[in-house]
């Protein structure tokens, strides 16, 4: 009997140690969608990971199916065991239809014989309504206009069905002012403008102007200030909506009973929508300004929470309030593109690629929006896809007879656009020549005449000039209407080892390139050179054009690409119609700017023959043009109205608005360092970050104010901080001048020095007087109050910012 209870035991622990193993082994499964909602067409991304006894089990196969509302199967996927990531991870992803069902969707995950769940749900697409609103000033005085602008659109439209209402609110929260948008004043871009007039005796505090469109609202706030002399201070910010890390730069006045109150220790507090803290300080009785001015900067957490803060200055017993706007971070879009060459003959097949990212990831199977264009019209329109990578490709089929000239690819994708441009040239047809191209015959001179508008140049035909010690350049001319000169190497090489500049000069456009550009571009090229000045069709904007419109080229036969950036200025002559031109300061060369789609200020100078010269460190499309601007205002300003107008007319000044140019108030040194860098085509580069108060998304100045820190013209103050908001003293913008002709025009630095006869000379701080005095023997300060006083801690208004400026152009002869 034991025996066979033993051999039953036995084979019960056998069958059991055979099993137990089989029922240990445990699989661990999850699953996951990048967001909890999605809209119909948007991409679901599905990830997870697959374990077995604690360890990655790519050999279990998961397999995942997706089952609409309805149970029905939308996508359903297996992963092979290479597919399945070292650490147990695993994704895919797919796309949802257009007409996708609404509703919760079930993702089932399943791996030996377990299975995990999870769920997202598909909603409609709501209509997007974007709703903005502004007003022309953030400060205002009893009496004074109120101006105020701002955006009503839906999906992209103007939508005036929304019925936008706008209503003031004065401090003590009555409403002053009601306006509602009919659908007879929308604009095209869905943009609208209103203006009313405070009351003489309209309550002195913050204004709150909102503006209700369907269910979306938008709030600004300004300050009024009692008739000229307010009676108290008040605090604003930059802007009244900013972006999660953004920088709030926050400013005001601190006033008792009219007068500037540094003893009263203004302090400063920022209050999130939870009510919490979040940035405080108070400012020393040195740290305001003379005339009461405070301001101050802080940036936003890259979290910071979304909503409405409050801004609190307190200043004694009173309390003054501001408040803006954080809404969430967008995720930097970036989109490129690009073309296999930048020089095509006719019949070309051109190669467009690019790449779409957000957030620094590929976004696949992204519409992508490809226009090749003419002269701004269109001629291919595609939409193509991203694949995987997030990269692009399509080729477009030049004709046969293509027209020639520069092209434009402009590619949309994600909201953003970006372009590019490449050549067309007549195509060569062995000998015979296109119809409209003149047939080369026997050169008088040498160089000798190529096929196709293009003009051989070899080192025989120039090397006398090369060796003639008195030339400074050597001279090509085109002969016979052509419009390049394929410079072969050896002659650039020659150029360079003696130091000689190369000038080309066609029927009506001269270019001239200095010893050490010509080194520069052999270095780039290692090859023959074409230069070329293809005049060219272009849409004008309604300006009007004094010259033919010229496109420059420079190009590497080598590879057949452009070069079109130059470390040294290229001087330029272009050919005017002086029949066309009414004053010659008011003329101006502009280049085309492709990427912003306008004609953009390059300068230049009239000369004694008829003809525009210009520096220019790139190459484009370039035309002469005479602009002739006004301003309503500026009656009355006889000492400044003539060089308002002229600066204006070559749009280096501009106004407030079309018909306000405000020459009587004060400029900021932002704007100043702007007016300098566009009045000397300052060279621009990437952004450095040269100074902490002049971030990347100052882009409306940080590139014009780091070309003149670069030209030596601006130096910023000790802290590391440029202090751009700040109001330009009449010392300091005289500073910034002096700089300016050491670095442009260092000849006029020679000046014979001229004692200032100034009654206040002594209070020109130090680092000052030698700028003063260079500007006054220039004659481009002439003081004030009959040449009296100069006034040097004076804030400059525009008028006056707007002589200066003229006079030192007129001397430099830049009209």
């Amino acid at each position: 009997m034991k025996k066979r209870i033993f051999i039953c035991l036995t084979m019960i622990s056998l069958i059991f140690s055979s099993v137990i193993p089989a029922f240990a082994a445990s699989t661990s499964l999850t699953v996951s969608t990048d967001a909890d909602t999605y809209l119909p067409g948007e991409k679901v991304t599905i990830s997870g990971s697959v374990f077995q006894d604690g360890q990655p089990a790519p050999e279990l196969n998961p397999r995942l199916s997706v089952k609409a509302p309805n149970s029905s199967s939308v996508f359903n996927w297996q992963w092979s065991e290479e597919e399945v990531e070292e650490d147990g991870s695993i994704s895919t992803f797919f796309t949802l239809n257009d007409d996708a069902a609404l509703g919760e969707y079930t993702v089932t995950i399943v791996a030996a014989e377990t299975t995990e769940t999870t769920t997202f749900t598909v909603v409609e697409a709501k209509e997007v309504n974007v709703v903005t609103v502004s007003t022309d000033k953030q400060s205002y005085v009893q009496g004074e206009k109120v101006t105020i602008n701002g955006t009503v659109l839906r999906d992209g439209q103007p939508a005036p069905q929304l019925n936008p209402t706008v209503t003031v609110k004065a401090p003590n929260g009555s409403s002053i002012f009601n306006w509602q948008w009919s659908e007879a004043e929308a604009k095209e871009d869905g943009s609208f403008s209103t203006s009313f007039t405070l009351n003489e005796d309209a309550v002195v505090g913050n204004y709150k102007v909102t503006l209700v469109a369907g269910e979306e609202s938008e709030n600004v706030t300004f300050n009024v200030s009692e008739g000229t002399t307010p009676e108290e201070g008040f605090i604003l910010t930059d802007k009244n909506t900013y972006e999660q890390g953004d920088k709030v730069t926050i400013s005001g006045k601190v006033l008792q009973d009219g007068e500037p109150a540094p003893q009263l220790n203004p302090r400063l507090s920022v209050i999130d929508p939870r009510g919490t803290s979040i940035f405080n300080w108070q400012w020393s009785e040195d740290e305001v300004e003379a005339d009461g001015t405070i301001s101050i900067f802080f940036t936003l957490n890259d979290d910071a929470k979304l909503g409405t803060y409050t801004v609190k200055l307190v200043t004694g017993e009173e309390t003054k309030e501001s408040t803006f706007t954080v809404t969430e971070q967008t995720l930097d879009k970036q989109v490129t593109v690009s073309t296999d060459s930048d020089k095509y003959d006719q019949g070309d097949t051109v190669t467009i690629t690019g790449e779409v990212s957000q957030g620094g990831s590929a976004v696949t199977s992204a519409n992508v929006k490809v226009t090749v264009e003419k002269n701004g019209e269109p001629l291919k329109v595609v939409t193509v896809q991203t694949d995987d990578d997030g990269n692009y490709e399509y080729e477009y089929e030049l004709a046969s007879d293509a027209t020639v000239g520069s092209y434009t690819v402009k590619v949309t994708a994600l909201d953003h656009e970006v372009t590019t441009t490449f050549m067309v040239s007549l195509k060569s047809s062995g000998g015979s020549n296109p119809p409209g191209n003149p047939v080369p015959g026997p050169s008088p001179v040498t160089p000798d005449k190529g096929n196709n508008g293009k003009q051989d140049v070899a080192l025989s035909n120039v090397l006398t000039q090369i060796n003639n010690e008195k030339a400074k350049n050597v001279l090509i001319k085109l002969l016979d209407g052509n419009v390049a000169a394929n410079v072969q190497k050896d002659v650039l090489q020659k150029l360079v080892e003696k130091q000689k500049g190369l000038t080309i000069e066609g029927e009506k456009a001269t270019l001239t390139f200095t010893a050490k550009t010509l080194q520069k571009l052999l270095e780039k090229a290692n090859g023959s050179l074409v230069f070329a000045a293809h005049k060219v069709e272009h849409d004008m904007k309604g300006h009007k054009a004094t010259s033919d419109v010229f496109d420059f080229t420079v190009t590497n036969t080598l590879t057949n690409k452009l070069i079109t950036e130059f470390e040294q200025p290229v001087v330029v002559e272009i050919k005017v119609d002086t029949t066309k031109v009414k004053d010659a300061r008011k003329t101006a060369v502009y280049y085309w700017n492709e990427e912003e789609q306008e004609w953009q200020y390059v300068g230049g100078t009239m000369t004694e023959n008829g003809t525009m010269m210009f520096k220019t460190h790139h190459f484009s499309v370039y035309a002469a043009i005479e602009q002739d601007k006004t301003f309503a205002d500026i009656t009355g300003w006889d000492w400044a109205k003539d060089q308002i107008e002229v600066l204006a007319s070559r749009d280096i000044i501009q106004g407030k608005s079309v018909d306000v140019f405000a020459p009587g108030a004060n400029v900021t040194r932002a704007q100043f360092a702007i007016l300098l860098s566009r009045a000397l085509n300052l060279p621009q580069k990437a952004y450095a970050g040269v100074f902490s108060d002049v971030p990347a998304t100052m882009d409306w100045a940080a590139p014009e104010i780091e070309a003149a820190y670069h030209a030596g013209i601006v130096t910023g103050k000790d802290d590391g901080t440029f202090d751009p908001y700040s109001p330009i003293t009449r010392q300091q913008m005289a500073a910034m001048i002096a700089r300016a002709i050491n670095y442009q025009y260092p000849t006029l630095a020679e000046t014979e020095m001229k004692q200032l006869s100034f009654e206040d000379a002594t209070q020109i701080h130090g680092y000052a007087v030698e700028s003063v005095q260079l500007a006054f023997s220039l004659g481009i300060i002439q003081g004030k109050q009959e040449g009296k006083i100069f006034a040097p801690a004076e804030f400059a208004t525009r008028a006056q910012t707007a002589v200066m400026l003229y006079r030192l152009l007129d001397i430099a002869e830049e009209f």
